[in-house]
């Protein structure tokens, strides 16, 4: 408001060429014209506010991010959606959708000597155990459990090696076409990455199959082995236990190298989106700014 008392100090910060002409003109009084140019300044000035007010800006430390209108098919938000990057556990929504699809629910699964050796996260599965594949799935989906993965893997295929095989053909089969897998667990291995593209692709085919959703969805259960040893699963989606509403169902990942990672989708009245990061140092912060996107659309 003090410019427009002074409209002449605005008008001498205008490129050299314009505020000589201005000073030059006789046809009208210069503090008209200064004012004029100074409404013209407000208007735009204000004009930008709303149109920043309007296109959210996004604060993430994630290296790569998507953000995907499902029912409009449509990338809302976008960050190195093609880089490849260290998926860590997300890619368990694929070993999950592999195995129930190639085993079904009811098939059962011994676990191996070398499934029972694997690296945690685990759910310390022992040699010999066996379970129905569904209990093993959920040990996957809901504790992240590598043992499950590695045991359901040599289920499938024989060895986790072939069966990156299968994960890696259903993958592309699904339009994730800039992915390699080298295990079932997600743990570090040579050569193994993914995209936040691939990985929203893949996360949308899993979660369209109901027994997954349902899976998801379920905060705490229990499972069991043939010999009535019971085994408690907490869900490492903390969304679940800290709101209803909007509903968001994912698969969380961690490795010191690939940094937090996380793919899933938040379900809201008629709408649904795809949130994919990876590499973040602050996930749920990332995932709540990103879900205040959503909301504002």
């Amino acid at each position: 408001m003090s410019s427009l008392k002074n409209p002449l100090k605005i008008v001498k910060k205008l490129p050299r060429n314009i505020y000589f002409s201005i000073l030059r003109s006789n046809a009208v009084n210069k503090k008209y014209v200064a004012a004029a140019v100074c409404l013209c300044v407000l208007f735009l000035h204000v004009f930008n506010c709303f149109a920043k007010a309007g296109k959210q800006e996004v604060i993430i430390t994630a290296s790569s991010a998507i953000v995907v209108d499902l029912k409009k098919n449509k990338i809302a938000y976008s960050r190195n959606i093609h880089i490849k990057r260290a998926p860590a556990s997300t890619l368990k929504i694929l070993t999950a959708l592999v195995a129930l699809e190639r085993l079904g629910p009811d098939a059962i699964v011994e676990v191996s000597h070398n499934a029972s050796l694997t690296e945690p996260s685990k759910i310390w599965l022992k040699p010999g155990e066996k379970y129905r594949s569904i209990d093993l799935i959920k040990a996957v989906l809901i504790s992240s459990a590598n043992d499950a993965s590695v045991a359901l893997a040599e289920a499938v295929a024989g060895s986790e090696s072939q069966f990156a095989k299968i994960m890696n053909k259903k993958a592309r089969s699904l339009g994730a076409k800039h992915s390699n897998f080298i295990n079932a667990s997600g743990l570090p291995a040579k050569n193994q990455y993914s995209t936040v593209y691939d990985l929203y692709r893949i996360t949308r085919a899993a979660l369209k199959n109901p027994v997954i959703y349902q899976i998801m969805k379920k905060k705490k259960t229990v499972i069991q082995s043939s010999d009535g040893r019971s085994i408690d699963l907490v869900n490492h989606n903390k969304l679940l236990f800290k709101k209803s509403y909007p509903l968001v169902l994912v698969k969380t990942g961690y490795t010191k190298s690939a940094r937090h990672c996380y793919s899933g989708i938040a379900y809201a009245k008629n709408k649904e989106y795809a949130i994919v990061i990876l590499r973040s140092s602050k996930p749920w912060t990332d995932i709540d700014n990103l879900l205040k996107l959503i909301k504002a659309r």
